[in-house]
């Protein structure tokens, strides 16, 4: 048993790491890695990365979502909304979904007979602003080594939210720049 909780230990880390080489320079794409290898590390029925926006829950990058799963919709009641709205450091975990007070207001939880939860919170320059989540139809056991890889993939993801940050602002000020340049253009083509 020793041996083969090593080599799974082993495959995970694997696979971990094949993620993190395969990435490139679009951060979406790297997020999108990320959760497809946290499902396939966990055994998650579903991998979803969740972001709040104006009250709402979007989900951007996903594995094994079920067909009939709605991407957009109201955050409140919602696991992944609270756990972005806690603005918690922590990971959220929840057993028996069913008899928690999400049965009643996380339309989710019903509808795919959901019974665990584990969110762990995507955070960029201190605050959450995402939510890495795996669910499972069945009662799982997962131990501290499978949260933890979780939560660094979790850290991996808010460095792609940071890098994407980064970039925008970049951008705005390139674009800002721009456009200074061509106003004084404008101006000393006048003076001329």
């Amino acid at each position: 048993e020793e041996i083969t909780q090593r080599q799974q230990t082993q495959e995970a880390l694997n696979k971990v790491n094949n993620c993190f080489v395969s990435f490139g320079t679009d951060p979406a794409t790297n997020i999108q890695l990320i959760i497809d290898t946290a499902g396939q590390i966990l055994g998650a029925d579903c991998m979803l990365y969740n972001c709040s926006h104006e009250g709402r829950l979007e989900t951007q990058a996903s594995w094994h979502e079920p067909a009939d799963f709605s991407r957009s919709g109201p955050g409140q009641g919602h696991i992944c909304f609270d756990v972005i709205k806690n603005q918690n450091n922590q990971l959220t975990i929840i057993n028996d979904l069913q008899h928690t007070s999400y049965a009643q207001t996380d339309p989710n939880v019903k509808k795919y007979n959901l019974q665990f939860y584990v969110g762990c919170p995507v955070r960029v320059q201190g605050r959450t602003i995402a939510s890495l989540c795996a669910v499972f139809i069945s009662e799982v056991k997962l131990d501290i080594y499978h949260f933890n890889l979780l939560q660094v993939l979790g850290k991996a993801a808010s460095i792609e939210e940071e890098r994407k940050h980064t970039e925008e602002v970049f951008k705005n000020q390139a674009f800002k720049l721009d456009n200074a340049l061509k106003e004084a253009l404008k101006s000393r083509e006048v003076l001329l």
